[in-house]
């Protein structure tokens, strides 16, 4: 009883941010226009947020997640809706790369951030920013067909524009990330659970 209290516990603010984010969002239409063109900067304002208390608390884990969450915004906020191989090879890499971050991040130790081993994991991130620049500047028809490579032919994986590659990197996150939360229940793993969702949700 005392576990699943602690569980509660832990998964409680993200399951409550993401219900009145839910909420808010059939309210969108009642803001006025210039409010409205404000909105797109919240998300920036909030993950800026994070980065800034994880550096305080020298976080390298929260750190090196947010800032993930924040290239992945940044991608999908400024999208190269000109060409659709390039966009189809970038959403199909961002919904592989994605998860795989955050899983990697959450089984990480803390290491610092401005260190050694936090230098490693920012080359990481650069390389993965210079592949998708690469798909930007030279769109690959391959790449993007790769990307999207049909895994299973089942009516059940058909509901999401994901790619089944990175609908499978989804689930491995959310099934260790679940786990996570019931071995040993704390806000950190419940936290990154909540933004998996969030992400899913945002990527539809």
């Amino acid at each position: 009883m005392h576990a699943s209290l602690k569980i509660l516990a832990a998964a409680a603010p993200a399951a409550l941010l993401l219900a009145a984010a839910r909420l808010l969002q059939g309210q969108l239409a009642l803001i006025p226009p210039t409010l409205f063109r404000l909105t797109a900067w919240a998300p920036f304002a909030m993950l800026a947020l994070g980065l800034a208390l994880a550096l305080r608390f020298n976080r390298s884990r929260v750190f090196f997640s947010i800032f993930t969450l924040l290239l992945a915004y940044l991608v999908l906020w400024h999208r190269p809706l000109h060409n659709e191989f390039a966009l189809r090879a970038l959403y199909g890499l961002l919904c592989l790369l994605l998860p795989l971050n955050l899983l990697a991040f959450s089984l990480l130790q803390e290491r610092g951030i401005f260190t050694r081993r936090g230098a490693q994991r920012f080359a990481v991130l650069g390389v993965e920013l210079l592949l998708g620049a690469w798909l930007l500047v030279t769109p690959q028809e391959g790449v993007a067909h790769y990307l999207f490579w049909p895994l299973f032919d089942h009516p059940l994986v058909h509901w999401t524009p994901l790619s089944q590659p990175g609908l499978l990197a989804f689930l491995v996150a959310f099934v260790w990330l679940n786990g996570r939360m019931f071995v040993q229940p704390s806000a950190q793993p419940s936290a990154l659970f909540g933004a998996l969702l969030a992400v899913l949700a945002v990527m539809q």
